[in-house]
């Protein structure tokens, strides 16, 4: 009643207790953000609930001390161990990305062995992790997927809530989808009832693949083994799919057209023109044009209309009323039917056609009406071997645009056919045209750049050879090695990253780096492959004062980056800068420093727990 809604999305502390309630924990709760699990682990604890026992507490104290006594003193101050203990102890856990890697592998095992009993968590957790529960909660059913928000798909939920059900302890699963007024509920069982979504490959030959199938295979078995591949295997179902619905539709066309067919002339014809053209086009139009003010009209669909005011010029409008007071304002000609002609009737003048006591009374005269046999009645010229004359002449319209409809969409179908370039051979030749054009394959054989990035793994593998092999990490110190380096490995997490403040040499470099970047994708397009990611500095001034010698509050201080978020970064840039050492002599040297200078503290215990 008044501005009150009868239904509201649950809060997270009321879902909470009515889990608990309902004898539904150990339960997962995923949120889609890493502040929101941060948030619902603090509000739940502190609220007081407590679902855990004295002697589960010292437990949990234990291990957890026990599972980060690797973690320097001051490192744990900066990741808030002592506030993330505390909710532990209540039973209750944050679980994301954001984390360092000790803290999310003591929650995954205290929730395994149950005595953490609450995990908010994002979805990251529904993947590779064995943490089953009795219960999981989806709190809301979009998901940011870094551009616009999206409705979870089948396989998504599917993923997220087969977590539910211990097997060998729970009879069965519990699945709670939070209600929101956005989402109607149908929409949710829909979803929950679809399945799995189909199994779609994702691989794209990359530019280090290669050159390794260059060094391995003679051309032939190279592209042999390309199209044994799954990716292709899906690229020619989707063709054949495709085939298939263009064939439906040329079935379609040819059906819905001659259906369409009268036997009294071309029907295509005489939709282009009002009543056709040609023989009696002008005699149909004269007809309409002797018709005014007081005819009584039959439109084919069982009503009389009188016709109050018509207009002028070449297609004349029309102010009609109906015996039932429905009015209509239009041009005769756009019916596709000759109106007949029922008689005339005589109109109170003047004609009043934005009265409504005149209109109401034309409207109840015409109800009234009956017309006088005596009285002239206009002839349409449509003799019975004429189109318009055709008793059927409604079902050939229809007909005809069915079939117009279908071609509609028969064009669409074939134009992406003809688009369709997703042969993944097709991809691998055009990667190889780049390859050749920048010197790395001269007839099947590599060159010794070609070697070089035989053994660069990264997303960013020609580009990260190319700068190398343009000097454009010599002659740094290792900070700044690191610094430089990081910019092939780094990705933000949102679409519109802060700027970085770069200096020095640092600054120079990034902006080779990214005009050989420019360069390198003014490549790609002109031989039809997908430009390469830019490179990005968001991460460079963290490297570089981590491998200066920086400590973890140093760094922190008021930036936003989670330690885990630097843990993995720093990780990512380790594996990088050793394929550089392995890859490029030259460069050994630098790298192995930097690497041995990255390599310490938080990120060299990374991996334990």
């Amino acid at each position: 009643r008044g501005r009150r809604r009868r239904f509201a999305t649950p809060r997270r502390l009321e879902v909470s207790e009515a889990l608990l309630a309902g004898g539904m924990l150990p339960a997962i709760y995923f949120i889609f953000s890493r502040a929101g699990c941060d948030q619902a682990a603090r509000t739940v604890a502190s609220a007081g609930l407590r679902l855990t026992s004295a002697d589960e507490r010292r437990e949990i104290r234990a291990f957890a001390s026990e599972a980060t006594s690797h973690l320097d003193q001051t490192d744990l101050a900066v990741l808030g161990y002592e506030s993330w203990l505390a909710m532990l102890e209540c039973g209750v856990a944050a679980h994301h990305a954001g984390m360092v890697p000790a803290f999310k592998e003591a929650v995954e095992r205290l929730f395994a062995d149950g005595s953490i009993k609450l995990v908010f968590a994002t979805e990251t957790l529904a993947l590779g992790i064995n943490m089953p529960a009795k219960a999981v909660v989806v709190e809301s059913f979009s998901k940011f997927n870094g551009e616009s928000h999206e409705l979870l798909r089948a396989g998504d939920y599917t993923q997220l809530t087969g977590r539910a059900g211990r097997r060998g302890i729970d009879d069965r699963g519990t699945a709670v989808v939070l209600y929101s007024p956005y989402v109607p509920f149908k929409q949710v069982a829909d979803v929950a009832a679809a399945g799995s979504h189909p199994l779609v490959s994702s691989f794209e030959p990359s530019y280090n693949m290669a050159v390794n199938l260059v060094a391995n295979y003679p051309r032939a078995k190279a592209q042999e083994l390309l199209r044994a591949s799954f990716a292709q295997f899906t690229v020619q179902e989707r063709a054949r799919r495709l085939d298939e619905r263009i064939a439906e539709r040329e079935g379609e066309v040819d059906r819905y057209l001659a259906a369409a067919q009268c036997e009294r002339g071309d029907i295509e014809a005489y939709a282009e023109a009002p009543f056709g053209s040609g023989e009696g086009a002008d005699a149909a139009r004269a007809y309409l044009d002797g018709l005014d003010s007081g005819d009584v009209l039959d439109l084919g669909d069982d009503h009389r209309w009188l016709i109050l005011v018509r207009g002028y010029g070449a297609n004349p409008k029309y102010l009609l009323i109906s015996e039932r007071g429905d009015q209509r304002t239009t041009a005769l000609a756009d019916f596709g039917v000759l109106p007949r002609h029922l008689g005339r009737m005589e109109l109170d003048g003047p004609i009043l056609s934005h009265d409504l006591e005149y209109l109401a009374s034309a409207s109840s005269a015409l109800a009234r009406w009956e017309p006088d046999p005596l009285q002239g009645v206009l002839t349409a010229p449509v003799g019975e071997a004429t189109i318009a004359g055709c008793p059927e002449l409604d079902d050939h319209l229809t007909w005809l645009a069915r079939s117009r409809r279908s071609a509609k969409d028969l064009r669409r179908l074939q134009r992406r056919r003809s688009r369709r370039t997703d042969d993944i051979v097709d991809r691998f030749q055009a990667r190889m045209r780049v390859l050749y054009e920048l010197g790395y394959v001269q007839r099947w054989v590599l060159s010794d750049k070609g070697q070089r990035l035989r053994r660069v793994y990264s997303e960013l593998d020609l580009l990260l050879t190319e700068a190398a092999a343009d000097g454009l990490l010599n002659g740094l110190s290792t900070a700044e090695f690191a610094a430089v380096v990081s910019m092939f490995t780094f990705e933000p997490r949102r679409a519109d990253p802060e700027e970085v403040r770069l200096v020095g040499i640092v600054s120079d470099r990034s902006s080779r780096v990214e005009a050989a970047w420019k360069a390198l994708t003014a490549i790609e397009d002109r031989q039809g492959v997908p430009a390469t990611r830019a490179p990005e500095p968001g991460f460079a001034p963290l490297a570089y004062g981590w491998v200066a010698g920086a400590e973890l509050e140093e760094l922190f201080g008021d930036d936003d980056f989670a330690a885990g978020d630097f843990v993995r970064n720093c990780r990512q840039l380790l594996d990088l800068m050793r394929q550089i050492r392995d890859a490029f002599p030259s460069l050994a040297k630098v790298a192995a420093a930097a690497i041995s200078a990255t390599d310490r503290g938080i990120v060299a215990m990374g991996g334990r727990a």
